[in-house]
């Protein structure tokens, strides 16, 4: 079987499983997970349409497909998502990368850059596949800073992703096991916590897309409303702070409000909440 064969299988199978993918996204995804399969880049990949593929690769890809067809998004089925240029591993545990998560980063670097030391002590809970903590470590040490980053979840095959990613990055990073801040020593301060934590209310999951929901159900979906995690990392984050240190916590686009009601409440001092590019309140930032 040729290559051009074996993408036009894909290309049926994806059709068969969901007529309202249109033709180009077919045709597109069923050659980007092929390139992937075959680590060629398009050029190469248009080069080689006669080429005959192994019995394993044929195999594989139809897997893939499938998986793509029952709703997985393409970067689940590839398994990694490039990210502010970096690529990161990804998954069952983790959830893909969001281009609004970049801004995040962003406001970090420039944080930690405009505190002027040598060395910037990260603590990145809920870390995922460690995204925000390595994207922000990685970009301190183009200006020369170290950071100090502890990347932490609670759950195992994230932490493994993290790690995996940490050392492909090439970022020095400590992944550990801890329920938000449980595990964290308490006489440890950091000069930046962050946290995309779970904050979507478990009861409008039906109306997620089908992409969405085959997502790790563990890092999505929150109690209370979908604000049960942000309570407790607003409750518990002073213990690891100093009054130099920054808070980032992304949250859902109607979360804002209430992300100011609880910052009040734990008497922190310093609250500002940041809009992504569609101009929905997206993430905040605060100090004690």
């Amino acid at each position: 079987m040729t290559i051009k064969e074996l993408q036009k299988i894909g290309c049926e199978i994806l059709n068969g499983k969901n007529s309202k993918n249109n033709k180009s996204s077919l045709v597109l995804d069923s050659r980007l997970i092929l390139q992937d399969l075959l680590n060629i880049d398009s050029t190469k990949f248009y080069m080689s349409l006669d080429e005959s593929i192994e019995s394993a690769v044929i195999k594989k890809y139809k897997t893939l497909i499938r998986k793509r067809a029952r709703g997985y998004s393409l970067h689940s089925v590839l398994g990694k998502k490039n990210f502010y240029g970096l690529t990161f591993h990804l998954n069952k545990s983790t959830l893909v990368p969001r281009f609004e998560t970049e801004l995040l980063c962003e406001s970090a670097v420039e944080y930690a850059i405009n505190l002027n030391k040598d060395v910037i002590k990260i603590l990145d809970i809920c870390t995922g596949c460690g995204t925000i903590g390595i994207t922000v470590a990685k970009e301190l040490s183009k200006k020369n800073i170290k950071a100090n980053l502890i990347l932490s979840d609670i759950s195992k095959g994230a932490m493994k992703a993290a790690k995996i990613n940490a050392e492909n990055i090439g970022v020095d990073a400590t992944v550990m096991y801890s329920n938000l801040f449980d595990n964290i020593n308490n006489n440890e301060k950091f000069d930046i916590i962050c946290a995309n934590p779970p904050y979507i209310d478990k009861k409008i999951k039906k109306s997620l897309s089908e992409e969405v929901r085959h997502e790790a159900s563990r890092a999505l979906f929150s109690s209370n409303s979908g604000f049960s995690h942000i309570k407790r990392i607003l409750k518990d984050a002073k213990k690891f702070m100093n009054e130099d240190s920054m808070l980032f916590i992304e949250f859902g686009y109607d979360q804002g409000e209430k992300i100011i009601n609880c910052a009040k409440k734990n008497s922190y001092k310093s609250i500002e909440i940041k809009k992504d590019l569609q101009s929905f309140d997206r993430y905040a930032m605060i100090k004690i």
